[in-house]
């Protein structure tokens, strides 16, 4: 009988620390991933902050990331005032995802300029919900023009001032 015991006691701790411990839960992964304001990158710059036990190259945190991006993207932000997050996915550290709603289908292009240099890109596709990850220039203050067409040929415009010289290669 005190053997039976000792097992399901043992049985039931295992239970416990696997739900407890458990870090690649959703439940887990998204209580402990937080989209944060960082203003060491310049005004209006968020970051994504996770609990250090949270594997990043889990599918599962990218997931949670979308939601939690979702959660807070609404009308307000625009090409005008885009949501901008810094390595929103903690893959690539010379990354910004830039994310924006749009009243009327755009294509984007982009330039991106520091006092190193510049190179510009441009997105194939008129979209009026716009996410976009933008590669930055390590050691510098990077201006980033977001330059909208409307299929009408109308050009709407922003620009994104990210302060990159805390960041290497």
């Amino acid at each position: 009988m005190k053997k039976i015991v000792y097992i399901s006691i043992v049985l039931l701790l295992i239970l416990i620390g696997y739900f407890f411990f458990n870090t690649n839960n959703s439940d887990f992964i998204y209580k402990h991933v937080l989209v944060t304001h960082n203003n060491s990158y310049g005004d209006s710059i968020y970051s994504i902050y996770k609990d250090k036990r949270i594997d990043s190259s889990e599918v599962e945190y990218r997931n949670v990331v979308d939601n939690k991006i979702k959660e807070i993207l609404d009308s307000s932000y625009t090409l005008k005032y885009p949501l901008v997050i810094y390595n929103p996915y903690d893959e690539d550290k010379l990354s910004i995802g830039v994310y924006f709603n749009t009243e009327e289908d755009l294509k984007i292009s982009y330039e991106v300029t520091t006092s190193d240099g510049s190179y510009k890109d441009e997105f194939d596709h008129y979209n009026k919900s716009h996410a976009y990850m933008i590669k930055i220039i390590p050691g510098s203050r990077n201006v980033i023009d977001l330059i909208g067409v409307s299929k009408n040929k109308k050009e709407f415009s922003s620009t994104i001032f990210f302060d990159a010289t805390n960041i290497s290669k």
